[in-house]
């Protein structure tokens, strides 16, 4: 089992895993009360708090998406919403419980934003970019520390009177 000092940090990642999936929430919940009407205030209200450019890349792919979007759309948008909840959520259960496969699950997953991340601070430095950099590289390595502790762990002999350590699979 995970020594406390893990178990803490898996806690607050898993924290953090039911804040994204409540934001997504939020997400569905505006797409399916507000459709069609309000996607476009909503689009410029994303690109303002996230500081995206709204003449380039991200920022101003997400406002042209707004302009033409459609109820199919809005449907799409929506169930993937709920996918990316459920996924959180299921992510976020998996670390609280110190499972070893939400371990692995979570630290591919917030690897696989860093490349986008670094090419968001490339074209468009900003502080905020930086920080959340920085703590999504810590998230990672303080994951690859935990996944390579225990299976350390698990190679060594257990001695004599002592039971095996247990699989958290």
């Amino acid at each position: 089992m995970t020594s406390s000092r893990w178990s803490k940090g898996l806690r607050l990642i898993a924290l953090f895993e039911v804040a994204k999936g409540l934001a997504g929430v939020v997400i569905a919940y505006i797409l399916i009360t507000q459709g069609e009407r309000d996607i476009e205030r909503l689009s410029n209200w994303l690109v303002e708090r996230f500081h995206l450019d709204p003449t380039e890349g991200l920022g101003v792919k997400i406002l042209l998406f707004a302009q033409h979007v459609d109820a199919s759309q809005v449907h799409m948008l929506t169930a993937l919403s709920f996918v990316y909840v459920a996924v959180r959520f299921v992510e976020a259960y998996g670390l609280w419980w110190e499972r070893k496969w939400a371990e692995w699950f979570a630290a591919v997953s917030a690897a696989l934003y860093v490349p986008f991340e670094l090419w968001e601070i490339h074209k468009h430095p900003s502080p905020l970019k930086l920080i959340l950099l920085g703590a999504n590289i810590g998230i990672v390595a303080f994951l690859v520390k935990v996944i390579s502790r225990d299976r350390k762990l698990r190679v060594q002999p257990a001695s004599v009177g002592e039971s095996p350590v247990e699989s958290r699979e």
